[in-house]
């Protein structure tokens, strides 16, 4: 089997995993060297996030806490501000390159 659910680890990330939530429970995938945590709930596809990190520390319990439904419309709000930060730059940057073409066509119908 490929993935190894970790039930004990030294920092007892797993089972503060758990108290999160007590459906939740983290498994080491080995084929795809990467730990994930699934819900029990999420069935028949449990896997609920694949951690970032390569091995199990706080910033794992931090990741599952910032990610959990409570959290939603804050992490809504901040992808509509980066949607629009992104939106913002490329019309920016659309009004740059016209005002490039508009400058060297003047500057072509000029000379």
């Amino acid at each position: 089997m490929t993935k190894e659910m970790i039930t004990n680890d030294v920092f007892d990330i797993a089972k503060r995993i758990k108290e999160i939530d007590d459906d939740y429970f983290v498994v080491y995938d080995k084929k795809l060297c990467r730990f994930e945590v699934h819900n029990k709930r999420q069935k028949p596809d449990t896997l609920s996030l694949v951690l970032p990190y390569d091995r199990l520390d706080c910033r794992a319990i931090d990741k599952v806490l910032s990610t959990r439904t409570q959290h939603i419309a804050k992490l809504l709000d901040e992808l509509d501000k980066q949607n629009e930060q992104l939106q913002q730059k490329q019309i920016k940057e659309m009004a740059n390159k016209r005002i490039e073409e508009c400058q060297e066509f003047l500057h072509r119908s000029s000379g």
